[in-house]
């Protein structure tokens, strides 16, 4: 753990007092790096009879013993009293926990204050106090997070603080979504849910080529959804995740070539076993956290939007819930669904808290800006209680690695905060397996099977009803 520490404060300090995002001591860089890859056994026996508080303490006292070997600008010489500061040490910790999540904004206002208190006397310039006044975390953040070693530790650090202040945050959702009368909380959960049926049971077609007609029909999401299987992986706590994605891949293929016909087709080298096909509805019921894999166009945003679309009309008493298909395979929870688009949120807004997120998802929507801010109070209470199934599409389609990472993880810290709550992610295998990092946080990976034959026929006769309806049942049956 000293060896985290001495890295993560030598940077610390040599960021505040030089703008350098890389300042790493270069004569020891490659030694930490390697042993790094090695102390993985040593950092977890060093955490059975010392805590980080008292490493990072011990780690800013050496420091401060050898400071004229590290550090020689003015600047730098400035902040040597925070190395025992005491004060500073706390947080410090405190920031390596929370700094990277909402709780993390005090505790950074109370360091940039000790620093420029401290670096008031040095000569620098407007710009560095600036920048160490609006940028210098952020800049920390990402040269920590692009450390694999480093961002896996700070990120584990902040689920155990997260688990930690589950109940905390479930008593301040209630307290925010209190300051709104029970009315105001009904009136923007009814507009909610009026205006996300008709976003998420209108089929667009705009995308069609050459067939302008069917283009510009209105077709519900209830009359052409076929009902889609998963097969997922075998729960294994010392899982090896690289593995287990590329047979998950093998499995998928040996599926395919059956269903085609190739019976001598086998996942001769598959380690991790999928479970027999099931309906989501059925794992939900069982299982709260899921990321579904899948193919291009294999039905992963359909899927989000049927279960989206299935709880609306639940929740509203709608009998057109009847209607929808396999609603039966359904668990009898009467969840809120929040159906987030990766592709419609921006890099930088990614990077972001999950509130921040859900905020700027609501803001886009067609609630009026009361709603949206009463809504979103709503759903934070109703998240903490597990009366909100959360559903994310398409986390491949964030093009940019390192963001998709800093969501995945937010995403799973948000699984921490909220351990009540379902939750449910799609993405391609290819840009999932691409990751650094898998989620972990009990989240099940699964993979959408094809449809069978009978399906796809069902599909063309609902597909030739629902767009042929003109047409005489003769024609309507040969078009199918």
């Amino acid at each position: 753990m000293d060896l985290i520490t001495g890295y993560i404060l030598n940077h610390f300090l040599g960021l505040a007092a030089n703008l350098h995002s890389d300042y790493i001591i270069t004569a020891s860089k490659d030694r930490q790096a390697a042993q790094f890859l090695e102390a993985d056994q040593a950092r977890e026996a060093l955490k059975a009879w010392r805590s980080i508080a008292d490493d990072f303490r011990i780690a800013c006292l050496e420091l401060a013993d050898h400071h004229e070997q590290l550090w020689v600008s003015p600047a730098q010489k400035q902040l040597r009293p925070l190395l025992r500061d005491p004060s500073f040490h706390q947080d410090f910790v405190e920031w390596l926990q929370v700094g990277g999540i909402e709780e993390g904004e005090p505790v950074k206002a109370r360091m940039i204050q000790k620093m420029e208190t401290l670096l008031s006397g040095a000569e620098i310039s407007e710009e560095q106090r600036q920048f160490l006044h609006n940028h210098f975390f952020a800049a920390l953040d990402k040269a920590v997070f692009a450390d694999d070693v480093l961002s896996r530790w700070r990120f584990d650090l902040s689920l155990r603080f997260l688990r930690e202040q589950v109940a905390e945050g479930k008593r301040l959702a209630e307290e925010a979504a209190g300051k709104y009368a029970p009315e105001r909380q009904l009136a923007a959960l009814e507009a909610y849910c009026r205006h996300a049926l008709l976003s998420w049971d209108i089929i667009d077609l705009a995308s069609l080529p050459n067939d302008p007609d069917i283009a510009t029909q209105r077709l519900l999401l209830r009359q052409l959804y076929m009902p889609l299987r998963i097969g997922f992986e075998a729960q294994q706590s010392d899982r090896d995740d690289q593995v287990m994605l590329v047979n998950l891949e093998q499995q998928r293929e040996a599926s395919r070539l059956r269903d085609a016909g190739h019976r001598d087709a086998r996942d001769a080298h598959a380690t991790h076993a999928l479970s027999g096909p099931v309906a989501i509805g059925e794992r939900l019921g069982t299982g709260q956290r899921f990321v579904v894999l899948g193919d291009p166009g294999g039905g992963k945003t359909t899927m989000l939007r049927w279960l989206a679309t299935a709880f609306l009309l639940r929740h509203i008493n709608d009998p057109a819930f009847d209607q929808l298909p396999d609603v039966q395979t359904l668990p009898e929870q009467n969840w809120i669904p929040v159906l987030i688009r990766c592709r419609e949120i921006g890099d930088d807004d990614l990077c972001r808290s999950f509130k921040d997120v859900l905020q700027m998802h609501l803001d886009k929507s067609e609630l009026q800006p009361q709603e949206a801010q009463v809504m979103f109070a709503v759903i934070l209470d109703r998240l903490a209680k597990g009366e909100v199934l959360l559903l994310v599409d398409g986390l491949d389609e964030i093009s940019n690695l390192r963001v998709r990472q800093a969501f995945c993880q937010q995403l799973e810290r948000t699984a921490v905060r909220y351990p009540s709550a379902p939750i449910l992610a799609t993405s391609r295998i290819v840009g999932y397996r691409d990751m650094p990092d898998r989620m972990r946080t009990g989240f099940a990976h699964g993979v959408i099977g094809d449809l069978h034959p009978e399906t796809k026929d069902l599909f063309a006769k609902r597909w030739v009803e629902a767009t042929e309806a003109h047409q005489s049942k003769e024609n309507r049956e040969r078009s199918a």
